[in-house]
């Protein structure tokens, strides 16, 4: 018996997405408790709700939705006025003029009733199981160039809170020394490919973002950012110009989640599947583990079960609120699995008593 098969039923079947609650919540600064300008918000932050739920903004301003916008405030499950928090990064006014807000306005919306809607408009759910994705952003002001990382800083922050309204789980690196023996500021500022992956791997993120902002003679600020998720061929690039550097960072957060969401988003069904998926080609524990991982990372898989290991095969038994064929279509999309090189047979089945709805087999 191989040791890795007895490794692998030892893992615990947690994924290594993170589960994203108040998906279904949002908040705004107000001007003050009144029944009116509550009913009025409310509207706004469903569509905020719609935009985390659904990943998509053309989801969120879809003409099909406008009857869900309509009766917003009756959607409203639970509602609370809090104290507006001290520097919160998207409340800053950048001149001396007095805040007109308040309080900051929470407003829980109805969950079955938004899902509804989006899925009777034919439109896709990206599911509360969201895929990390790893920062590493390098900041040029000119006078100083450092490297954000998870300490508190007005960078990191206002990271964070554009990621929160777009319900994207974020994480930034220690910079301890083994960070530092990896990844330098060069590295970063250079976008070694090779080096940076290097430097990511202890924090198993499903992706990673990599973010050069720096200010310009003009006093304008530029950012060019990279998401990296595997093969070279997804890397996507892109940059843009602003003079606002905070808005520059929820411009990268957004377009990271919108690129995320057309990944792992996916149509679900209301009920769920029960379904057996059997993979090939699983020869040691890292590749038991790397399997798991992505099974859990998808947005419609809800647990995620062993049926059968053998030397190469495990079979798993899957609960989803996708079908076969929406599964299929999703893990097209990714680079971990592929069909069987050829035809398959009843006799290649990893064990006789094992009829598996889907098959596949690891990729290298």
């Amino acid at each position: 018996m191989l040791l890795w098969l007895t490794a692998a039923l030892a893992i615990p079947l947690s994924s290594q997405a993170v589960e994203v609650s108040g998906l279904y919540g949002a908040e705004t600064a107000v001007t003050g408790q009144g029944r009116a300008e509550r009913r009025s918000t409310a509207r706004q932050l469903l569509q905020e709700v719609v935009l985390k739920v659904s990943g998509d903004p053309s989801v969120a301003s879809a003409k099909q939705l406008k009857p869900l916008y309509k009766k917003a405030s009756r959607l409203i499950q639970q509602y609370r006025y809090d104290p507006l928090p001290e520097n919160d990064p998207l409340l800053t006014n950048s001149d001396s003029a007095p805040s007109p807000f308040t309080h900051l306005l929470h407003i829980d919306f109805d969950a079955a009733a938004i899902d509804a809607a989006i899925l009777a408009a034919g439109f896709h759910i990206w599911g509360q199981q969201r895929p990390e994705t790893l920062v590493w952003l390098a900041v040029d002001e000119g006078q100083s160039r450092h490297l954000v990382t998870n300490a508190d800083s007005p960078w990191r922050l206002t990271l964070e809170a554009y990621a929160k309204k777009r319900g994207m789980p974020l994480i930034f690196p220690l910079l301890d020394l083994k960070d530092q023996s990896r990844a330098s500021f060069a590295t970063i500022w250079g976008s070694f490919r090779q080096d940076i992956f290097s430097a990511s791997l202890r924090y198993n993120a499903t992706a990673t973002l990599v973010g050069r902002l720096h200010r310009t003679p003009s006093g304008l600020w530029q950012a060019r950012w990279t998401l990296y998720q595997g093969h070279a061929e997804q890397d996507i690039a892109w940059s843009r110009t602003d003079r606002s550097w905070q808005a520059l960072l929820g411009a990268g957060v957004d377009n990271t989640a919108n690129i995320l969401a057309s990944r792992y988003a996916q149509v679900l069904d209301s009920e769920d599947h029960q379904l057996t998926l059997s993979v090939s080609e699983v020869t040691s524990i890292d590749d038991y583990a790397r399997v798991l991982r992505y099974l859990s990372q998808l947005g419609s898989v809800a647990q995620t079960q062993i049926n059968y290991v053998d030397s190469s095969h495990v079979v798993f038994n899957l609960t989803t609120r996708s079908n076969p064929i929406g599964l299929k279509r999703v893990i097209s999309l990714g680079r971990t699995l592929a069909p069987p090189l050829s035809a398959y047979t009843d006799d290649m089945e990893p064990s006789a008593d094992i009829k598996a709805d889907l098959r596949y087999r690891l990729l290298p």
